[in-house]
């Protein structure tokens, strides 16, 4: 065999690779776009652990695996509120967005919560922070200011823990937040005791949500402080 004709033959079987390999992303990414739009949460729950694997490799890909971990945790519970018939309570996503500063923040952009927050190289912790920040600015956005402010932080209470339940962890860090808060609001302890009662039988996201969120249609009033003493009564 000459040298020309080796050549067409290693040419031959690279060709034969180069269409085997096409064919395989082909067959792949056409049932990753099957699962993405028949299994969205499959479909998220793959991505994640591929970001999970590329973790290893530098702490980009880990921030990357910790953040859509966080997100499709809270995702995944706000579409459980949205299936059980409560829709709109919680109308934004959620992003986050990693710094290097000690206090969080957050920032809305076209129906997207974005969490700026510190990773603090430990998910049930990052988890609970975040889903504190998230709730407390996504839970009935337009009509919460409408809400007497103690019962409206005792809902958010509730509905965070809500959220973090799948994880015991999260939730002991998320009550270390708001401990000082309680311990030095008693009329707080005891409206989230009262709604936790209530709670059992599912009135705060079938019923009360539900009423409250009508109050959207005040938005951008100014709540009257009579309103709201009426609330608290």
């Amino acid at each position: 065999m000459n040298f020309s004709e080796l050549m067409i033959q290693y040419f031959s079987q690279f060709l034969n690779l180069l269409g085997s390999f096409l064919k395989l992303i082909g067959t792949v990414s056409l049932t990753l776009f099957v699962i993405y739009f028949l299994f969205p949460e499959k479909f998220e729950r793959i991505i994640i652990m591929i970001n999970k694997v590329l973790a290893y490799l530098s702490e980009k890909h880990e921030r990357k695996y910790i953040s859509r971990q966080i997100e499709y945790s809270i995702e995944r519970k706000r579409r459980e509120l949205d299936r059980s018939g409560v829709s709109n309570i919680l109308p934004y996503g959620i992003k986050i967005e990693w710094t290097n500063v000690d206090d969080p923040d957050f920032s809305l952009k076209e129906n997207m919560l974005i969490v700026k927050m510190k990773n603090h190289r430990n998910q049930s912790k990052n988890l609970a922070i975040a889903t504190k920040i998230y709730v407390n600015n996504a839970l009935i956005p337009k009509a919460r200011r409408y809400v007497e402010p103690i019962l409206m932080k005792s809902i958010d209470f509730i509905i965070s823990k809500h959220i973090l339940s799948w994880d015991t962890a999260a939730i002991t860090h998320f009550l270390k937040l708001e401990e000082v808060n309680i311990r030095k609001n008693p009329e707080l302890k005891m409206t989230i005791e009262h709604l936790d009662k209530i709670d059992g039988v599912g009135y705060i996201t079938r019923i009360l949500l539900r009423e409250y969120d009508k109050l959207s249609a005040l938005f951008p009033r100014e709540p009257e402080k009579k309103f709201l003493r009426k609330q608290q009564n």
